[in-house]
C-alpha cells in the first residue's frame, strides 16, 4: 500500500456476549464517524475474524466499506471435515474451541443457540435480505483460509453459500497454503514464509481498493 491507512485496535471485553460485543462495535463506529472517519474496512483473527465477518453482514451503514476475517470460526457447530483432518496439526483444540464458543454464546446445552449462530452466519439469502446480497456485490468481504487450519472448511462453505445466493464475486477467498500455514500463523511472529507474504499481500491490497 503506497500509503498505510490510520489503524485503531478495539480490546473488546472478554468473556463476551454477542449483544455486549455488538454495542461496544457500534459504539466504537460511532466514535470513528465524530473522527471524521467515513470508510472503515473491520478485520480481524479468529474470534476476532468471526466478529468482523458478522458485523459486516449485520451493519447497514454505508461507513463499512469492507471487512476481513482471518481463519474465522463461521460454523460454529464444528462438524467441518477439516476440524477432523487437522487437528493433530494445529495448536487449536476442539476443546478450546468449545469452551470458547459456549463462554461467549453463554450456553450450556448445544443445540438451539448454537444453530442460532450459525445460520446467522450463513443467512446469506437473496429472497429474505436482497440488499445483503447487492451488499457483497458491490462491496465483497475477504475470507482468510490457513489449509493446516481447523476452522479451513467453514471459510470455502461460507463462500459456496454466497455463490448459491448469486452472490459469488461477493466473498474473496484467500488461500494460504503451504508449510506452517495454521490457525492464524501469518500474524504469527517469526513465522514469515512466501505463503504469508502472498497472502498478507492480497489483504493489503483488498484494504487499499475497499477505501479508494
Amino acid at each position: 500500500m503506497a500509503c498505510v491507512p490510520p489503524i485503531l485496535v478495539l480490546n473488546y471485553k472478554l468473556p463476551a456476549h454477542p449483544e455486549q460485543v455488538k454495542e461496544e462495535l457500534e459504539a466504537t463506529l460511532r466514535w470513528l464517524r465524530a473522527q471524521g472517519y467515513t470508510e472503515v474496512v473491520i478485520a480481524g483473527d479468529s474470534a476476532g475474524g468471526y466478529l468482523a465477518v458478522q458485523t459486516y453482514l449485520e451493519q447497514s451503514s454505508s461507513q463499512i466499506c469492507g471487512a476481513v476475517g482471518i481463519c474465522p470460526p463461521l460454523d460454529l457447530s464444528f462438524t467441518a471435515d477439516s476440524h477432523h483432518r487437522n487437528a493433530k496439526s494445529c495448536f487449536l483444540t476442539e476443546r478450546f474451541m468449545r469452551y470458547a464458543r459456549d463462554s461467549y454464546l453463554q450456553i450450556e446445552s448445544k443445540d438451539g443457540p448454537i444453530a442460532e449462530a450459525t445460520a446467522r452466519m450463513y443467512s446469506l439469502q437473496p429472497s429474505s435480505d436482497p440488499k445483503l446480497v447487492a451488499k457483497l456485490k458491490e462491496r465483497p468481504l475477504m475470507l482468510v483460509a490457513c489449509e493446516q487450519d481447523p476452522l479451513y472448511d467453514d471459510n470455502a462453505a461460507f463462500a459456496q453459500q454466497a455463490a448459491k445466493v448469486g452472490a459469488a464475486e461477493g466473498v474473496l477467498l484467500c488461500d494460504v497454503r503451504g508449510e506452517a500455514t495454521f490457525h492464524i500463523s501469518l500474524l504469527m511472529p517469526g513465522m514469515e514464509n512466501e505463503p504469508h507474504r502472498r497472502a498478507m499481500n492480497q489483504i493489503a491490497s483488498y484494504i487499499g481498493k475497499a477505501l479508494r
